[in-house]
């Protein structure tokens, strides 16, 4: 089994979607996640991103689009609710991530998708 490192998943929210089902499917491969967008994860994990993503696709009702990432630190930059920052910094038997709360940003509205 490999070192847990961060992930991050995303998929295309399909009407009707048991957001429910996907965080117990998310759940079924990693060590700890956290949900910070409706249809985006950064989950803690030692599984490969295939097998988190087999996980998510067999989801009923889930849309096609399903990306997982292993997560760089060395190359992130961002802005999340202080909540988030916690969930991240926090240590998971490796010592606390160090990261650069980018908290002085301005919170932009969240983007307006064409229909």
């Amino acid at each position: 089994m490999r070192d847990p490192r961060f992930i991050h998943i995303g998929y295309t929210m399909a009407p009707g979607i048991d957001i429910d089902a996907v965080d117990k499917a998310v759940e079924s491969e990693v060590l700890d996640w956290l949900r910070y967008a409706p249809c985006c994860y950064l989950a803690w994990t030692a599984s490969n991103t295939e097998m988190v993503c087999r996980a998510v696709v067999r989801v009923v009702g889930l849309a096609s689009s399903v990306f997982v990432t292993a997560v760089s630190y060395n190359d992130a930059f961002g802005s999340l609710p202080p909540w988030a920052w916690e969930w991240l910094r926090r240590d998971r038997g490796l010592g606390p991530l160090k990261t650069y709360d980018a908290g002085v940003l301005p919170i932009l509205p969240p983007p307006r998708f064409p229909k």
